[in-house]
């Protein structure tokens, strides 16, 4: 998976852990929160964030259950209309919000 992933540019080259349905269901145990209800959109391509898109990123990037709270409250705060995150891609600079958890 990882060697597809990057010969694909899909990755930016870090390992990659297989979302298996396991591994998602189990990702799913740190929220309460329904595996379909939807987050926000993501702009520019406009992908829809649902608990159960974030749980599988999660998977994917090595991250554990309990860290799922501060993931879809990040991804609540990125979509939210008074961010207006879609005109952080209409710059001719690279900017894009961090969030660092400690």
């Amino acid at each position: 998976m990882n060697h597809l992933f990057i010969r694909n540019l899909w990755s930016d080259g870090l390992p990659i852990t297989p979302p298996t349905e396991e591994a998602v269901n189990e990702m799913l145990q740190g929220t309460d929160i329904p595996r379909d209800e939807k987050i926000g959109t993501i702009l520019p391509r406009g992908g829809v964030a649902t608990v159960e898109a974030l749980a599988v990123l999660m998977e994917m990037a090595g991250g554990r259950p309990e860290y799922m709270p501060v993931f879809i409250a990040a991804v609540e705060a990125l979509v939210d209309p008074d961010l207006q995150h879609k005109r952080m891609n209409t710059t001719t600079c690279s900017v894009y919000p961090v969030v660092v958890v400690n």
